[in-house]
């Protein structure tokens, strides 16, 4: 098999002329891709199928919350660590039993861990991390022998914290909250360095393209129906993405209850190489894929009657993983063909919990994260109280 950095940049290559030979020179609308480019990618083969490395729960050591009434130990949000060799095999997830832990996958032991009743999110640049969640702040951490000692609290918000991305030098961070707003705060000052506004209702997820080194371009989604698409210097939305507004555009449609084929979207995911597309689901049968270049909707991911609760990107960017509210994790391969009505590459029930009965518990079967390593390892975090990570086979 080539090397991950050679199969990237065969498919940066391929996307680039297949960008070209849309005729964008011409303003003409793009497609997702050209006959040549198909050609060159086949299907993916059942050996690269997702594949189990570890299982993050009670039984590996991790902490649970203590209380006198039992705590659901759902788990609200994963992120993966930054800042170099030391501090990239590190994952960080919050549970609804009010424990923020750190976690070292590599040697299978846990990092630090503290009470942090409210977490719905996180993150973390060498042993510095922030959270977030319903209290409307965002709590400042240090990893310090065994333990997450907290050093402070920053209110800028005026609702819930949604989202949260480190700036690369670890001296900011950027966050979504419920007020509608993003905004890029200075940890030091504690004071908010450049607000973005324009989303009218909630603001549920944050993301960055992973070759984004400059940090100079995220994406957000809305409860409004929007995903928005911002420049950080100049702070100013540079473009306003919708998907398809009715049902009507989907002949084949007809999920009852609602009308339109996504009535919020609440999870978006940048294409990890700069400028290219952003992929935003949520509360609805579709994944939209929008083209950042022409700001445009390229193409559309359906799966009937399953909410998406999560997005993220292989490292090469060849598939989509969408984790959704039945608990399964399911695998888009972008290169199959156009039309709604495109079959997945792969299901996996990665957190697929049951009763005593044996029957499937809808309430604690939900994939609520996603997100994938430096190394291209993708974790998952569900409902069932598991953080899970995956390998996509040899």
């Amino acid at each position: 098999m080539p090397a991950k950095a050679q199969v990237e940049d065969k498919i940066r290559s391929m996307l680039i002329a297949n960008y070209e030979a849309c005729g964008l020179k011409k303003n003409k609308p793009i497609a997702l891709y050209t006959d040549a480019v198909s050609l060159q990618l086949p299907k993916l083969p059942k050996a690269h199928n997702l594949v189990e490395l570890l299982v993050i729960d009670d039984k590996t050591g991790v902490p649970s919350g203590k209380g006198k009434r039992q705590i659901p130990k759902k788990i609200n949000g994963i992120k993966w660590g930054d800042g170099g060799a030391e501090f990239k095999d590190r994952i960080a997830f919050a549970r609804q039993d009010h424990v923020l832990t750190v976690y070292d996958c590599a040697k299978k032991t846990m990092v630090a861990a503290a009470k942090a009743p409210w977490t719905q999110c996180m993150a973390m640049h060498k042993n510095k991390v922030v959270s977030g969640g319903m209290d409307n702040a965002v709590t400042v951490w240090d990893v310090q022998s065994g333990k997450l000692a907290e050093k402070k609290k920053i209110v800028e918000h005026d609702g819930y914290i949604s989202s949260l991305v480190m700036s690369k030098d670890g001296t900011k961070y950027f966050s979504s909250a419920g007020d509608g707003d993003s905004r890029l705060v200075d940890l030091a000052k504690s004071t908010t360095i450049t607000r973005f506004c324009g989303h009218t209702k909630d603001a549920l997820s944050l993301n960055f393209a992973r070759d984004d080194e400059g940090q100079k371009l995220f994406a957000t989604c809305s409860s409004d129906l929007t995903v928005k698409l911002w420049d950080v210097v100049s702070g100013k939305c540079v473009a306003d993405l919708k998907g398809k507004p009715g049902v009507g555009m989907f002949p084949s449609y007809c999920r009852r209850g609602l009308d339109a084929p996504v009535a919020a979207y609440n999870t978006c995911a940048m294409f990890p190489m700069e400028k290219m597309y952003v992929a935003a689901g949520g509360v609805g049968d579709f994944v939209y894929l929008f083209d950042i270049r022409t700001q445009t909707m390229v193409t559309a991911y359906r799966r009937d009657n399953q909410d998406v609760t999560s997005l993220a990107w292989s490292s090469s960017g060849r598939v989509l993983y969408a984790g959704e509210d039945d608990g399964s994790i399911i695998v888009w391969d972008i290169y199959t063909n156009d039309g709604e009505n495109r079959s997945y590459s792969e299901k996996k029930q990665a957190h697929v919990a049951y009763d005593h009965a044996n029957n499937i518990d809808k309430t604690q079967s939900v994939v609520q994260s996603l997100a994938v390593s430096e190394d291209g390892i993708l974790a998952s975090g569900g409902f069932d109280s598991k953080v899970i990570l995956w390998q996509r086979g040899a």
